[in-house]
């Protein structure tokens, strides 16, 4: 990576996981200017996992639209404000360590279910009810 300052190259002082497991923080000094500055880098998700529809169609799985479902889902629940985050991570999680590349959606429906049931039994139910109007 280039200095954001000078442009010239750059070298990692130190690097770390981040919680989420799908990024890492790396601290940035250039030998140029001597500037050091921080880095952030994440994982694709578009580019990574592909959804395959009930017609077979494929379309890259987004995280947004987790998200979205998990919003839904929570509404009106109380619920601290970063719940739908850390749920949506919790179902990326289980859906990276079945190493697929492509994944049908009931699969996908199947993980947030499931996630949302152990956190939330009635936003789970939510959940359930709809996917059921959307389709």
């Amino acid at each position: 990576m280039v200095c954001p300052y000078c442009h010239s190259s750059t070298k990692v002082k130190n690097s770390r996981s981040r919680s989420n497991g799908f990024s890492v923080w790396r601290r940035r000094f250039c030998s140029q200017c001597q500037l050091a500055f921080t880095t952030t880098e994440t994982v694709v998700i578009e580019s990574t996992i592909k959804l395959r529809d009930d017609k077979g169609v494929l379309r890259p799985l987004s995280y947004e639209d987790i998200l979205i479902s998990l919003f839904k889902a929570l509404e009106g629940l109380n619920q601290p404000k970063d719940a739908p985050k850390y749920l949506a991570r919790t179902c990326l999680d289980k859906l990276f360590q079945t190493k697929q590349t492509i994944i049908d959606v009931e699969f996908l429906n199947q993980q947030i279910f499931e996630t949302l049931h152990a956190y939330q039994p009635v936003a789970g139910q939510r959940f359930l009810i709809n996917q059921q109007l959307q389709a």
